[in-house]
Formats: C-alpha cells, sequence, structure tokens
C-alpha cells in the first residue's frame, strides 16, 4: 500500500469520527435547551400556582370573617328570641294588664 494512500485513509477515517462527535453535540445541545425550557415552565407553573393560592386564602379569610358576623348576629337574635319568650310565660302580655276602658 502506498503510504499517501494510508495519510488519505486516515484523514477521512478522521473526518467521519468528527462529523460524528459534531452530531452528538448538536444533540446533546438541543436536549439542554429542551431541558432549560421544561424547568422554565416548571417555575412558572410552581410561581403562579403560589399567587393563585394566595388569592383564594385572601377571599377565604374575607368569607370567614363575613360568615362569623352574620353568625354572631343570629346567636344574638336567637337570645333575644329566647329572653321574649321566656318572659311571655313569667310576665301576662301587656293588652291583659289594661284596665278594660283602655282595651
Amino acid at each position: 500500500m502506498p503510504e499517501g494512500l494510508n495519510v488519505e485513509l486516515a484523514h477521512k477515517l478522521t473526518e467521519q469520527e468528527e462529523e460524528a462527535e459534531h452530531r452528538k453535540h448538536r444533540w446533546e445541545e438541543v436536549a439542554e435547551v429542551i431541558e432549560v425550557l421544561v424547568l422554565a415552565l416548571a417555575a412558572i407553573a410552581t410561581a403562579w400556582s403560589g399567587f393563585q393560592a394566595s388569592q383564594w386564602d385572601d377571599r377565604g379569610g374575607l368569607l370567614y370573617g363575613q360568615a362569623t358576623t352574620q353568625r354572631f348576629a343570629a346567636s344574638a337574635a336567637s337570645t333575644l328570641g329566647g329572653q321574649h319568650s321566656a318572659g311571655d310565660g313569667v310576665c301576662p302580655p301587656l293588652h291583659t294588664r289594661l284596665p278594660t276602658s283602655l282595651r
């Protein structure tokens, strides 16, 4: 085999190896870009989820406060109604205590 042919063969093999290595590096770069995009989407989704949770927490707190106020008002009305009901048994109604001329 002539010596020049060996050199050419070595160059061809080296070029093929470099091309395969370049394709491999290119694929790794594409995979890294995809990984970064997926991680960025996960970070955005996590932040959005936290924001929505805080919005619902504020709304829930407001509604809880309103419900508590209404519950206290209902309890006070119930107590007052019970007091009036108990008082009716102890004291006769006002119209029975009036003189007959005013009835």
